[in-house]
């Protein structure tokens, strides 16, 4: 498994057929509600127990994460499902790298040492000059360069949360 893929399982009441194809209308009236150009999904794949279906466009593929998906429906009562979010990561780590390196640019355009010596409120009480600036850096690095990775990991489990609602609401119909 890959760091932007999740996988699991939910249980479902209706045979697969009957909830692969009521899915598979789901996905054509829109898979949630809101804005349509955010909300548009192609079944790549389907079969009496299986269903893919992926993000249509980049709004769609960043707005919850939901990139390419595989169901599979088995008649013991439970859907398999496995989603991956490559589009959703890359959009997360480019803009991180974009706003990392217009903040390096401010940086390094502005007298950072010099602005910190006459702002005292921009400083970090009992560091040194020095120390306020390596603590901009350490931090910029960190939100833009560090932060994304830790995003793309901790959205599993919304994705998660989120997969299994839907399977859910498809179950009651």
């Amino acid at each position: 498994m890959s760091l932007w893929q999740v996988e699991g399982s939910a249980t479902i009441k209706a045979q697969p057929r009957s909830f692969i194809d009521t899915f598979v209308q789901r996905i054509e009236k829109g898979l949630f509600p809101g804005s349509r150009s955010r909300n548009r999904y192609q079944v790549t794949q389907q079969s009496g127990d299986a269903l893919s279906f992926r993000a249509v466009n980049w709004w769609t593929a960043i707005a919850v994460g939901l990139n390419d998906v595989q169901l599979t429906a088995d008649p013991g009562g439970a859907v398999r499902y496995n989603i991956r979010y490559p589009r959703w990561s890359a959009y997360v780590i480019i803009a991180g790298a974009v706003l990392g390196v217009i903040f390096m640019a401010v940086l390094l355009a502005i007298d950072l040492p010099h602005y910190i010596e006459q702002h005292s409120m921009s400083r970090l009480p009992g560091l040194s000059t020095s120390q306020n600036v390596a603590v901009a850096w350490g931090m910029g690095f960190f939100w833009f360069f560090v932060w994304p990775w830790i995003l793309i990991g901790l959205h599993r489990r919304p994705l998660r949360r989120l997969m299994e609602r839907l399977i859910g609401e498809v179950d009651r119909g």
